[in-house]
């Protein structure tokens, strides 16, 4: 089992590489969907909200 600072440390990579690749995610996301690329934004930067909320009850453990 990872620990609490392992945990965080995948979480802060995982924002990196949304955050970094977040056009492509949208475009992909909004082809799957069929939705506009727009929208797709907005639920990827909820993606990276909802990691950067985990590190934080990480933190609180």
């Amino acid at each position: 089992m990872a620990s609490p600072y392992q945990r965080i440390k995948i979480f802060k990579k995982a924002v990196e590489l949304i955050k970094k690749r977040s056009p492509e995610l949208a475009k992909t996301a909004a082809l799957e969907g069929g939705k506009p690329v727009v929208d797709s934004k907005i639920e990827i930067d909820r993606a990276v909200n909802g990691i950067k909320v985990a590190i934080q009850d990480v933190l609180s453990l």
